[in-house]
């Protein structure tokens, strides 16, 4: 097999202690798409929308400018963020608090791993279209994946109830139908986190893998990088007390890189 070649890796590709918790979700955001357009893309395409903008576009109202290699809502994102591609950590501290409110708040499904919202396609995955949904929904059999083990159901919801009483009959459904046999995964002594910490966390173990850092090699130069004086309250830097752990969170990057992709077609 051949080996591959490390590459030199700024901090700032994978050290994001420094972000505050207001700017995590736009810079997750950002980052992620960092992945999928370079400098020379992101330029070409706000050169082609200035231009296309200033025509009217009578005749066919719903045309739209096209890359060979960018896709249109990918154009629209580098037109959004003039500075992108450029690091977020490199941004000016104006620029990230503008980029902040033009990203908006992180969309409510995306705020809980334990469940989804079926009906959002932000959570669609290509590998797993809605079609096979309606499968296991019809059946009552579980999915499942590396990352979990899944249940479909369809819920009809009497907003007309207040939230104590629903939240009471959810308790009470999930006590009935919790399957035997999953044990649920407990941790102890960890405070809820925003889930574009470990977004963030994932997408730093995948960037020191492209640059061909293997786990134990990236482990030591992330050693050596903050030293003694770790600072992470948030654990948001890419170490991992086992290969698996490592593996996992870069084959979560991946995926999230996929969905994001395959939505901008």
């Amino acid at each position: 097999m051949t080996q591959r070649k490390q590459k030199a890796i700024a901090p700032e590709q994978w050290d994001f202690r420094s972000l505050s918790e207001r700017e995590l979700y736009a810079a997750a955001e950002y980052e992620y798409h960092r992945e999928l357009v370079s400098h020379a893309q992101a330029s070409e395409a706000r050169a082609l929308l200035k231009e296309f903008d200033t025509i009217e576009h009578k005749e066919f109202p719903y045309t739209y400018p096209s890359m060979d290699d960018v896709p249109f809502p990918l154009m629209r994102f580098a037109q959004k963020f003039p500075a992108f591609p450029r690091a977020w950590l490199k941004l000016p501290p104006k620029t990230r608090a503008k980029y902040v409110r033009k990203t908006g708040q992180q969309p409510k499904g995306h705020l809980w791993d334990s469940f989804s919202i079926l009906n959002d396609p932000d959570n669609w995955d290509p590998e797993d279209p809605p079609e096979g949904w309606l499968r296991l929904i019809e059946s009552g059999q579980l999915g499942s994946d590396r990352f979990g083990t899944y249940g479909f159901h369809a819920v009809k919801i009497n907003w007309r109830q207040s939230d104590k009483q629903i939240i009471k009959d959810f308790s009470a459904w999930l006590k009935f139908s919790r399957p035997k046999g999953i044990k649920p995964m407990i941790i102890k002594g960890k405070k809820a986190v925003p889930n574009d910490i470990p977004r963030l966390k994932w997408l730093g173990a995948y960037r020191l893998d492209v640059c061909g850092m293997k786990y134990k090699a990236a482990q030591t130069h992330i050693a050596r990088h903050i030293g003694q004086k770790r600072n992470d309250p948030h654990d948001i830097i890419p170490r991992f007390q086992t290969h698996s752990g490592w593996q996992t969170a870069i084959d979560k990057a991946d995926k999230l890189l996929r969905q994001i992709a395959s939505r901008s077609i």
